[in-house]
């Protein structure tokens, strides 16, 4: 799949916002960061516990998800409707 440079930006932010979000829930690592800039500078090991703690506990997510859709906070990640059909967008294009 080819991707746009603005595409490539977006799945990058929303990356780090996922894994800020499944950081600050499970306290992987005392590492934080907030963008996608942030997250770049993190420790490698760190980006690796808190990647394998997504996968381990997608259940998490998943419900985090349909709270932000249901009109709940989101837990930290994006907000909004935009946000949320960038969300739908991308986990089509994954699949």
């Amino acid at each position: 799949m080819n991707l746009t440079f603005d595409e490539g930006k977006l799945f990058y932010d929303l990356y780090a916002a996922l894994l800020s979000f499944v950081n600050r829930k499970l306290k992987v690592s005392p590492e934080r960061f907030s963008d996608s800039q942030e997250y770049a500078t993190t420790p490698p090991e760190a980006r690796v516990a808190i990647r394998d703690a997504l996968f381990d506990h997608r259940e998490r997510v998943h419900h985090g998800r349909a709270a932000r859709t249901e009109g709940g906070s989101g837990n930290g990640l994006r907000e909004g409707a935009d946000s949320v059909h960038s969300s739908r967008a991308w986990r089509s294009r994954v699949r």
